[in-house]
């Protein structure tokens, strides 16, 4: 999990550090993400910040970031009982719930209280909570700095709950927050402890800079009761892909229509298309199938023939995987490595305990550094901004309407049902909703109703 307080400039090092860290999944608090999802191949839920006023940014949002062929299924969990900008619950494999917290201090103590009990530990097999508490527990994680209001509600909760403060246990004094005004040990990982089948490893990954005063916190664990895996032709990695631009050739075109084989192999499908084909009585159903084993069949060899057709004449393609790295280029990656070393150097001198001249110092190299890296950044995407425009303005009309279509899309929301025991389960109870609602059955009832309304007496 990671404080990101705006994305707007720290994303691409995050995505970088996560995908070469083999993370699977990240709770980024403080996103300031009011729609849409933000520029990466990841996986995304949100729970978006919200907007008062005039401002002119969002506070607050969550946002779980689910690495590319996660092999579990992640369902997106609601509480219908209260609405809270301040918790993003997931659901993994059926098993596994984890709770995302972002509880910034302006909070009210009674909403504080009210997010908290609104935890289940026992919801699932597994329970785990994490994120930005802002509470500052003073001795009992090893803060330097004194507890505040909260510390006694949060001892208490996990008390009730017989639950383990991670922080407390593997990381003991460790800050997650750190700035060049003080440390605070704020972001938690909280869960029961009989869930792991071994002592599960937490790490503050304090010597990393990812443009957060936060530091990044990372949880390995294995549970006793691992979540169910998704099937393996549900996996993103076998949609099947072509290249489809080749259909504009011609040569290609007869390709399509011939029959993949041997030439025993092909008699034999001509003989049973035709013999569908003639039929003079409907379908020709088989004695040994049943009508639905028929057309799952028929389907399932219609698939297959238009597989076998593409891959004989346009040939299939490998996917090309979205980057990060849109406008990134050697010029910024050499800025990043230079603010890293420049935020290496304060904190080995701060280790130290240096002179105080010597950290101010460095810390203002620290902080130019950071500067221009934002501001090569921001460069970099005015220059591909600019290029976008000219390419626009060379293109035809159904170019440019295609490319408006994919950026309206990118930026909506779009809602996708979802059930807590997979994607099977999700199908199963959306056709029988939809068999409810277009079965026929209240066609009767509706008949009726209607035969027992009697036409009012004509006024004279």
């Amino acid at each position: 999990m990671l404080n990101v307080s705006g994305i707007s400039t720290s994303l691409d090092l995050v995505i970088h550090y996560i995908e070469t860290h083999h993370i699977d999944i990240l709770l980024l608090t403080e996103t300031f993400l009011l729609k849409g999802d933000l520029f990466t191949q990841w996986a995304q839920h949100h729970q978006y910040a919200t907007i008062s006023g005039d401002a002119s940014k969002g506070n607050g949002g969550l946002t779980f970031l689910i690495r590319p062929h996660f092999p579990h299924y992640v369902h997106r969990s609601t509480d219908p009982t209260t609405t809270q900008h301040n918790k993003l619950s997931i659901v993994i494999g059926n098993s596994l719930t984890v709770h995302g917290f972002h509880l910034p201090p302006a909070l009210s103590f009674a909403d504080y209280q009210t997010v908290l009990g609104s935890v289940d530990f026992n919801s699932s097999s597994s329970v785990i909570c994490l994120g930005d508490f802002n509470t500052r527990l003073g001795s009992f994680t090893g803060d330097t700095r004194n507890t505040n209001p909260r510390s006694n509600y949060l001892l208490n909760w996990l008390t009730v709950h017989q639950a383990n403060l991670w922080n407390r246990i593997s990381t003991f004094g460790q800050p997650t927050f750190e700035s060049n005004r003080g440390t605070s040990i704020i972001d938690f990982v909280i869960s029961r402890p009989n869930i792991f089948s071994a002592n599960p490893l937490l790490s503050i990954e304090s010597d990393i800079n990812l443009n957060s005063d936060h530091h990044l916190v990372q949880f390995s664990f294995k549970l006793h009761q691992q979540p169910q895996l998704l099937p393996t032709s549900t996996l993103a990695g076998n949609r099947r892909l072509w290249n489809l631009q080749r259909l504009e050739e011609k040569d290609q075109h007869p390709n399509l229509f011939v029959l993949s084989g041997d030439t025993a192999t092909k008699h034999r499908k001509e003989a049973t298309i035709n013999q569908r084909i003639n039929a003079t009585n409907g379908f020709y159903f088989e004695v040994v199938e049943s009508p639905k084993d028929f057309i799952n069949r028929v389907g399932i060899e219609m698939i297959q023939a238009i597989h076998s057709a593409l891959d004989n004449s346009v040939t299939p393609r490998t996917p090309r995987p979205k980057t990060w790295k849109f406008f990134w280029d050697a010029e910024l990656q050499h800025l990043a490595d230079i603010r890293q070393q420049c935020y290496t150097d304060w904190k080995q001198h701060k280790h130290h305990r240096r002179s105080l001249i010597g950290s101010t110092h460095l810390w203002s190299l620290y902080q130019q550094a950071c500067n221009n890296l934002k501001k090569a950044i921001k460069a970099a995407k005015r220059r591909h901004w600019k290029k976008f425009c000219n390419d626009m303005s060379d293109s035809s009309s159904n170019q440019v309407y295609s490319v408006l279509k994919r950026l309206r899309k990118k930026h909506t929301t779009n809602h996708c049902f979802s059930h807590s025991e997979g994607p099977e389960v999700a199908a199963n109870v959306m056709a029988d909703y939809q068999r409810h609602i277009f079965g026929g059955r209240s066609i009767g009832l509706f008949n009726m109703e209607s035969q027992q309304i009697t036409t009012p007496p004509a006024h004279h």
